[in-house]
């Protein structure tokens, strides 16, 4: 269940990304068929798509940060690792 999280958060990211999107569009349609709510519905189309984009930057970035503390984590272990080897070694 928490192993791999930093895909898992990327994918939620993609996800919710563009479950907004999907949404924002249906929205702005459905309010363009009512002719008093065109301007809003085309409105909730772009700027409802353009923040759920937005928005999710900031859940795919703390995956990403997750991913690269990951990787930098396993090469000061190897790399220690390494270094132990030399010095029982000598």
């Amino acid at each position: 269940m928490f192993e791999n999280i930093d895909s898992k958060i990327k994918a939620l990211a993609q996800f919710l990304c563009w479950c907004g999107i999907g949404v924002s569009v249906l929205a702005g349609i459905i309010m363009c068929f009512m002719e008093e709510l065109i301007l809003v519905g085309i409105l909730t189309l772009v700027i409802g798509s353009l923040a759920s984009w937005a928005g999710s930057f900031l859940l795919y970035g703390f995956g990403e940060l997750i991913e690269y503390q990951k990787i930098q984590t396993e090469l000061a272990l190897k790399a220690d690792a390494e270094r132990h080897n030399e010095e029982v070694a000598n």
